[in-house]
């Protein structure tokens, strides 16, 4: 089936770059890749088979969630953070 949503997210930022990384689930079928949806200022998704991301933005409000991916499915949306950036 597909996997368990990613655990333990974490964003904020350094200056203007923000940084988002999570856990896989302790239990369910693997991932094979995620999703990092971001919504707000930037409308977008970035996909990785890594997990984090972290990117330059300009000034503005992000709403980053991510989702785990295999074969078989989507998992849900983890909890959703926010990042405003100066």
């Amino acid at each position: 089936g597909p996997p368990l949503a990613p655990i333990d997210v974490f964003a904020y930022r350094v200056g203007h770059t923000v940084f988002v990384d999570w856990a896989t689930a302790a239990s369910g079928p693997a991932p094979t890749a995620y999703r990092l949806d971001v919504s707000g200022t930037f409308i977008g998704s970035f996909h990785t088979t890594t997990r984090a991301l972290s990117g330059t933005v300009g000034p503005g409000t992000y709403t980053l969630s991510v989702v785990a991916i295999n074969a078989c499915g989507v998992s849900a949306a983890a909890a959703p953070w926010t990042v405003a950036v100066p």
